[in-house]
């Protein structure tokens, strides 16, 4: 990575760093009934938004610690199950499906500069994840409601880069960085259902021991605005393997419907990161 002394990056003059970042996201996951996989298809495009908080502080030229917060809400999607009548009647709404999932993760981890360059970081540290995802069945045909509830924590190692290159002699700069994680951690799963009007529902819970991996990327364009403000806009995509695991229905239940265990995470961001 090349270094503009015209453009300085934040970590140059000043030990600590501070930035919030925020974005839409667009998620890719499906809906599947195991007894008839065309009754509800997919959900695609779930829409949500997240949150971060960074604080990074440098301890040397080279070496740096820094601490995320990151928050992320899906809207949730839903689908319904029609029966077909002869044209002249309506089709008759016979259940809907809805899918609700939110997590958040805390990172900390300790950044190398090579060569003392402030515009490339390599990191290793630790990540921290909490989830809560809850799919629910519900039909106005028989006032069934059914649901499966499964929120759980999960802990492991992480590591990754962070890059910048200045683009000539401007306050612009290209931006790209990506991590990976393994987390190993213990969920917690309650399934239930009850006939709308009755005093009491039926419910089971379980748990299991699971692993979670994710990667994660973005790139975008950097403007220093000033020595100690920079503003980055740009798009972050984030793909998760397990994360969803369980948030299904028994196979004797009809329907017997699960959401995709690995989703895909994507869409734009703007950050806005301040030294002192």
């Amino acid at each position: 990575m090349v270094y503009n002394e015209a453009a300085p990056e934040p970590q140059s003059v000043a030990a600590n760093y501070v930035a919030l970042e925020g974005g839409i996201l667009w998620a890719d996951q499906g809906i599947v009934d195991a007894n008839d996989s065309d009754k509800f298809g997919n959900i695609r495009d779930d829409r949500g938004f997240y949150l971060a908080a960074t604080y990074r502080r440098l301890v040397n030229p080279e070496w740096d610690w820094q601490m995320t917060a990151t928050g992320t809400w899906l809207k949730g999607r839903q689908v319904s199950e029609y029966r077909e009548f002869p044209e002249d009647y309506q089709p008759w709404e016979l259940g809907r499906v809805k899918s609700n999932l939110t997590f958040q993760t805390a990172d900390f981890d300790a950044g190398y500069h090579p060569g003392a360059n402030p515009l490339t970081r390599l990191h290793i540290g630790i990540r921290a994840l909490h989830s809560s995802d809850k799919l629910t069945y519900w039909s106005p045909y028989d006032y069934w409601r059914e649901w499966v509830d499964t929120e759980g924590w999960a802990i492991g190692p992480r590591i990754g880069f962070q890059s910048e290159t200045m683009l000539g002699d401007s306050q612009f700069g290209f931006v790209a960085e990506a991590s990976g994680s393994i987390l190993l951690g213990r969920f917690k799963t309650e399934y239930g259902y009850q006939y709308d009007g009755q005093d009491e529902a039926y419910t089971e819970s379980y748990s299991d021991t699971r692993a979670v991996y994710n990667l994660e990327a973005l790139a975008g364009l950097s403007w220093h605005a000033t020595e100690s403000l920079t503003i980055t806009a740009g798009y972050r995509a984030q793909k998760w393997w397990g994360l969803r695991n369980n948030t299904a229905f028994p196979a004797s239940s009809n329907p017997s419907v699960s959401v995709d265990s690995d989703i895909l995470l994507h869409g734009p961001f703007l950050r806005i990161g301040m030294t002192f």
